[in-house]
């Protein structure tokens, strides 16, 4: 398989290369890690909004590894439905689940430290906007910039009729001693609406964010995390789509490799 090869479709019926160095995920951004053969990843999470949204998402996920650098994975993330009244008297009902279905490559590169992936999923969406099964996408790099710290480039698509939204995803994660790590990302969205203005009503575009404080224990396969975001979860969806309004999310998960 040659590394020229971008196009998604094509990079996901190829064989790729060995999984590469394991790179920590930004909280709402996929990374070019791939779980080894046989090995599993699960996390467990929650987002408590406040403001305009005002419900929490409870969200888990897990990941197997395949082999060959594939990966297959099961996503969710869900909170109860509820309205927001607008000034005008009318309402924007919100919250619902998100479902998702993936499959990760890992793809060579000849760049020494830089990691590459591709995936792709069915999500299966249950909220006042969504219901229909739709397909999503994305590609994930990851560059070594030296001391610890890694930067992290995540374009990715939810590919709704009529409104596919597409962001770039940015992200970077910086050591703080041997346990502690602080990672954050940002995704202006480039395409489609993914919001509702909470004055009028109308869609609307806005970009979401993460950052977090993450606590690892290595010989225990354990990551602990605190931080602050505006995302709905970590499906490809619900990671393109911010709470109503200006809201945020105080975030805490758990994470386990075995």
């Amino acid at each position: 398989m040659t590394s020229r090869l971008t196009l998604l479709p094509l990079c996901l019926l190829i064989s790729p290369a060995l999984a590469q160095t394991p790179v920590a995920a930004p909280i709402n951004l996929e990374s070019p890690s791939v779980v080894s053969q046989g090995r599993f990843l699960g996390n467990i999470q929650a987002r408590a909004f406040r403001g305009d949204e005002g419900i929490t998402y409870g969200g888990a996920s897990l990941r197997y590894g395949l082999g060959n650098g594939w990966e297959a994975s099961l996503l969710g993330a869900f909170a109860q439905r509820t309205s927001t009244s607008l000034p005008g008297g009318a309402e924007i009902r919100h919250g619902g689940s998100d479902i998702e279905l993936r499959a990760k490559v890992s793809l060579p590169t000849r760049q020494i430290g830089t990691s590459l992936a591709a995936y792709a999923g069915v999500s299966a969406p249950s909220t006042p906007a969504q219901d229909n099964l739709h397909m999503a996408a994305g590609v994930t790099a990851s560059y070594d910039a030296g001391n610890g710290k890694r930067l992290i480039l995540n374009p990715r698509a939810q590919l709704i009729d009529r409104n596919t939204i597409v962001g770039i995803g940015l992200g970077a994660s910086v050591p703080l001693g041997s346990s502690f790590g602080l990672i954050g990302d940002f995704t202006p969205i480039v395409a489609g609406d993914n919001t509702l203005d909470t004055q009028s009503g109308d869609p609307i575009r806005r970009s979401t964010y993460g950052i977090t404080l993450r606590f690892s224990v290595p010989s225990q396969g354990l990551d602990l995390d605190l931080g602050f975001t505006n995302a709905l979860g970590q499906t490809t969806g619900f990671s393109l789509t911010p709470g109503l309004g200006s809201s945020g999310a105080l975030y805490l998960a758990v994470s386990g490799r075995w």
